[in-house]
């Protein structure tokens, strides 16, 4: 429908579960994969609702050609309502790296702050709301989260990895959720034979390592330039090499 036609007002109660899907050359990146983590939300929520993937793939894609977009971000969303779901397919405002940042490296701050259900993507607005009060206040491109023990878990937005010795390290996977363009990353990982350490890694430990990324929907595999003040190499020789794979996969 026209967006003057859209009752914003359905956002203001209820919970959701969504995804949020890059749109590159008019193509949705990664679709299947998301749809498989949006139905994987619902089984951790609302065992007994099931989401009609076809459905979904073939509503995408009529709202790209609706706008006639090449470049974007749509959110599907599901949303809870009295006898059941009701969805929602939407573009939202997109926040790509500069192309300043993409060859610098980002800036990053903690955000203590922790999702209780981790593995499942449902809206939390206190974490997101925080998040862009500190990426507005200091002008940076994402904020990382640190659980109450002081660990880090992922970003607002994204996942991260740090990189020691040629060795990738993560947070435990049951303290994040599991992002789709992270999956990739794994899958390269695996492929080329890098070793992957998930272990609690302390806020203040950070500066023991050599270098830093994100993954996630907007950014893809960006890498870090600083965390409050820690200085990481960028252009390194691994990241580079995860990055460029990650980049054949979008061909």
């Amino acid at each position: 429908m026209p967006i003057e036609q859209f009752d914003e007002g359905i956002f203001d109660t209820g919970e959701s579960v969504y995804e949020v899907i890059r749109i590159q050359k008019g193509k949705a990146l990664f679709l299947a994969e998301h749809l498989i983590r949006i139905q994987h939300s619902l089984n951790m929520i609302y065992s007994d609702f099931q989401c009609s993937k076809s459905a979904l793939e073939d509503d995408c894609e009529l709202l790209i050609q609706a706008n006639n977009i090449t470049e974007g971000n749509i959110k599907i969303e599901l949303r809870k309502k009295e006898d059941g779901f009701f969805q929602l397919l939407y573009f939202i405002p997109h926040r790509y790296p500069s192309k300043e940042q993409i060859e610098m490296g980002i800036q990053m701050r903690f955000q203590f702050n922790e999702r209780p259900n981790p593995n499942a993507k449902i809206s939390n607005w206190k974490v997101r709301g925080n998040a862009n009060s500190i990426i507005d206040e200091h002008q940076i491109y994402e904020t990382l989260l640190v659980n109450a023990e002081g660990y880090i878990t992922e970003g607002s937005r994204s996942n991260i990895f740090f990189i020691k010795e040629g060795q990738l390290y993560s947070a435990p996977e049951e303290w994040i959720l599991p992002g789709i363009t992270r999956a990739k990353v794994l899958e390269i990982c695996k492929a080329q034979e890098i070793e992957v350490i998930h272990q609690k890694i302390h806020h203040t430990k950070l500066n023991q390592f050599d270098a830093v990324f994100i993954t996630g929907t907007s950014p893809g595999v960006m890498q870090v330039l600083q965390i409050e003040g820690e200085i990481y190499k960028t252009n390194h020789q691994l990241y580079n090499s995860i990055l460029h794979n990650y980049k054949r996969l979008l061909k």
